[in-house]
């Protein structure tokens, strides 16, 4: 039960009880009878309110960084509303990092100590629901009439979707882009309007944008690994691309040694030997951050989030700057794919309170609130109805990419044991870029490491399906 604390409040409970007057009757010629006596009246009961009902605490882990917090502006404006409104709970928040909310939930339902709803990357909630940590909402989603799984993205809804089952829901999405400096590709004779738009393309202009003075680079074309998600966005994208998937559709089979992925690490390892090589390309980064090499036009293509020049640090730079964005350019035959993460909302197992943390969490998909956080928060909604409506995309060229992106978004393995497995993926690229291992070789002995991490961690599932 959903009751305004208004509603309660402004009810008064109470009735008022009256006594009737009973009179002796009788005859003149009858004998007078002692009359009874007359029931005293009844004080008349004042009306008074209901006490208030006394609200049940929900416990709410909330992420410390700006993007998905809820203990600070926007966030805390919404738990403050919602507190307000509904008077049968109060959600306070316990701020945590990404790290430290992974890290300490499960010892935390171990030990009885367990929150009522904590955040998670959207790569974890499998494997925390195999190992007893986060609870099975999926009859809770079903029967609410506010929360539609039907408009989330099938891709990011199924991060937090094991065999059916929901065990979190998705919350403020992001999505990388591809932005490339106006004047450098108009220098070598490029359109910005009609930017790379195939893997050929992208080699060509590569080349074209590449700089030395002498033997010393000026100015590189494009790096695989710089950018947002840094040591997977660059050959997992291209894979992608091609209909490349990392997992089963069980979540049970690493698959990833196949043509597709030998081609992807093909397509990046030349944009390395085009810009004289790993070792070089990093000796010219140093300690600098892409970021700002690209806005110093020392780099003509780079790989990040949709909304970077908003960022603090590099808004000045980029209002300086003439750019443009357009999807990751394709191999023939493929489809446009991007690297996109995010963040999730879980029910531990064992909480104090689960219907109050859900009743939270279902007020936070009503439209008007996961509109609000996310447009404040410059993050994507993830009912595609909203990232999709004007009121959030607000002409934003930036917005609109995003919106447009999403359609080819994935991320990294979300199956169970994914947080070890993101290890063995992030070390995987430089060992082919630096030449430690063939193509072939890297790949299928990652395969192989990922299938172990696959078969223990689901070998120890708790879950009965």
């Amino acid at each position: 039960m959903r009751t305004s604390r208004r509603q309660v409040l402004g009810t008064g409970i109470g009735f008022a009880g009256s006594a009737v007057l009973l009179a002796a009757c009788g005859t003149a010629a009858a004998p007078m009878e002692e009359a009874p006596q007359e029931e005293a009246p009844q004080a008349e009961a004042e009306e008074k309110p209901a006490a208030p009902m006394e609200a049940s605490e929900v416990v709410y882990w909330s992420l410390t960084s700006a993007w998905g917090s809820f203990n600070e502006e926007i966030g805390a404006e919404l738990v403050a509303e919602f507190n307000e409104t509904f008077e049968a709970y109060n959600v306070t928040t316990v701020p945590k990092s990404g790290r430290d909310n992974r890290d300490t939930l499960p010892a935390a339902v171990a030990g009885g100590a367990a929150p009522d709803m904590a955040f998670q990357d959207r790569y974890i909630p499998k494997t925390m629901a195999v190992n007893g940590v986060v609870r099975d909402i999926t009859d809770m989603v079903k029967m609410s009439s506010i929360i539609n799984t039907a408009d989330m993205w099938e891709r990011i809804l199924n991060d937090v979707t094991y065999r059916g089952h929901h065990f979190g829901l998705p919350w403020s999405a992001d999505v990388r882009t591809l932005f490339h400096n106006n004047d450098a590709l108009l220098e070598v004779g490029l359109d910005p309007e009609n930017p790379p738009a195939t893997w050929d393309d992208f080699h060509e202009a590569i080349n074209l944008t590449f700089k030395k003075d002498g033997g010393n680079i000026t100015r590189l074309g494009f790096v695989p690994l710089w950018g947002s998600g840094g040591a997977l966005a660059g050959w997992m994208i291209p894979y992608w691309q091609q209909g490349g998937s990392l997992t089963s559709a069980d979540d049970s089979t690493s698959t990833m040694d196949n043509e597709m992925m030998v081609n992807a690490f093909e397509h990046t390892l030349r944009m390395y030997e085009a810009q004289d090589g790993y070792a070089a390309i990093q000796e010219f980064r140093g300690e600098g951050r892409p970021q700002q090499i690209f806005i110093d036009s020392k780099l003509a293509m780079y790989f990040e989030i949709y909304d970077i020049p908003n960022f603090p640090d590099y808004r000045e730079g980029f209002a300086a700057l003439s750019y443009g964005l357009t999807v990751e350019p394709i191999p023939p035959g493929g489809t446009p794919a991007t690297y996109g993460g995010g963040g999730s909302k879980v029910l531990p197992n064992a909480s104090a309170n689960p219907e109050g943390a859900f009743a939270f969490l279902e007020w936070l998909y009503d439209a008007p609130q996961e509109l609000r956080f996310n447009d404040e928060k410059g993050r994507l909604p993830v009912q595609q109805a909203i990232a999709n409506s004007p009121e959030w995309t607000k002409d934003d060229p930036l917005r609109l990419q995003a919106a447009i992106e999403m359609a080819g978004a994935h991320w990294v393995v979300t199956a169970p044991g994914g947080i070890e497995i993101l290890g063995l993926h992030v070390a995987l690229p430089r060992t082919i870029y630096q030449g430690e291992k063939t193509i072939q070789e890297a790949i299928a002995e990652t395969n192989e490491q990922t299938q172990i991490v696959l078969d223990e961690t689901l070998a120890n599932s708790v879950l009965d399906f």
